[in-house]
C-alpha cells in the first residue's frame, strides 16, 4: 500500500503545525505530528483492513472545532455550521452508504494515549456509545460480566438481573484486568469498567472473525479489590457467563457497525 492509496481514505484538514482542536492537553503536539505521519497513517490502515468494515477518516485540526469533539453520530447540518470552510465538508456530508465516516477533532481524554491506530479503534467505540440505542450493549455487557463474577465467586448480591452502580467498579476494574487480553489490561490500567468495553471494541477489529478469534484470559483465582479478595469457586459458570458477554457483545459490535453505515462519527 503506497501512501497515495492511504490518502484516499484518510484525509486532513487544517494546519497541524500549529494548536488548534488538537491543542490544550498533554500530548497533543505528539498527536498532531502522527496524524499526518505517513508511518502512523499506513499503521493505521494495515490496522483497519483486517476487519470488514469499510471505514473513512478525516482529521481535523480546526480553533471553530476546539471542544466540540466526541458527539457520536452527528447531522449534516451540525457539521456544515461548526466545521472550517474547506472543500472537504461537503465530501464529509455525502451520503456514501458504503462507508462509516469518521471525524477526528482532537486526541484529548482522562488517561492520555497518543494519537495511535489503537486509540483510534477505542474512541470510534466512545462515539458509537454516545447513542442510547447503542449504549445499551455496553451497559448489558457489563452486566453479563457482573454475573461472571457472582457466579463464579459466589456473590449472592451479583446474580440475576442487575444494573452497574459506582459501588461495582473496582471489582470489576480488577476482574477486567485479569481478563483482558490487550495491553491495558495486562499493564493493569483499566480504571473504568466502560473503557474495557470500549478496548474490547478495538480489539474486535484486528480480527478478520473476531466471533471466533477474540478471546478473555481465564478467570483469576483471587479478585484483589479495595483491601478485599474473591476466591472463585466455580471456574465453569463464571467462563459460561464469560462467554455469553463475548458473543453478544461480538454481535453488537457488528450491529452497531452496520447501522453506522452512511453516517458521520465525530470524535
Amino acid at each position: 500500500m503506497n501512501i497515495n492509496e492511504v490518502l484516499t481514505d484518510y484525509k486532513t484538514i487544517g494546519d497541524f503545525d500549529k494548536t488548534a482542536s488538537f491543542g490544550g492537553y498533554r500530548g497533543a503536539d505528539i498527536d498532531r505530528k502522527l496524524a499526518v505521519h505517513p508511518t502512523n497513517i499506513k499503521k493505521a490502515f494495515n490496522f483497519f483492513g483486517k476487519t470488514d468494515h469499510n471505514f473513512k477518516f478525516y482529521v481535523i485540526n480546526a480553533k471553530e472545532l476546539k471542544d466540540k469533539g466526541e458527539r457520536g453520530i452527528t447531522d449534516t447540518g451540525w457539521i456544515r455550521e461548526n466545521f472550517p470552510n474547506d472543500p472537504l465538508v461537503d465530501e464529509i456530508c455525502e451520503v456514501n452508504r458504503d462507508v462509516i465516516s469518521v471525524c477526528f477533532l482532537d486526541n484529548s481524554g482522562s488517561q492520555r494515549v497518543m494519537f495511535t491506530p489503537w486509540i483510534m479503534a477505542h474512541r470510534i467505540s466512545h462515539a458509537l456509545a454516545r447513542t442510547d440505542d447503542n449504549l445499551k450493549h455496553y451497559d448489558a455487557f457489563i452486566s453479563h460480566m457482573l454475573n461472571a463474577i457472582g457466579a463464579g465467586y459466589k456473590i449472592q448480591a451479583l446474580t440475576g438481573k442487575i444494573r452497574y452502580n459506582n459501588s461495582h467498579e473496582s471489582v470489576l476494574c480488577s476482574f477486567f484486568n485479569a481478563i483482558g487480553k490487550q495491553k491495558s489490561s495486562r499493564e493493569g490500567k483499566i480504571s473504568r469498567p466502560f473503557e474495557f468495553v470500549h478496548e474490547c471494541f478495538a480489539k474486535y477489529l484486528t480480527y478478520e472473525n473476531p466471533h471466533d478469534d477474540f478471546e478473555f484470559n481465564d478467570p483469576p483465582e483471587i479478585i484483589t479489590y479495595n483491601r478485599n479478595k474473591l476466591y472463585l469457586r466455580d471456574e465453569i459458570y463464571c467462563k459460561e457467563f464469560m462467554d455469553r458477554a463475548k458473543y453478544d457483545i461480538m454481535s453488537d459490535f457488528d450491529s452497531m457497525l452496520g447501522s453506522s453505515y452512511g453516517k458521520v462519527l465525530i470524535m
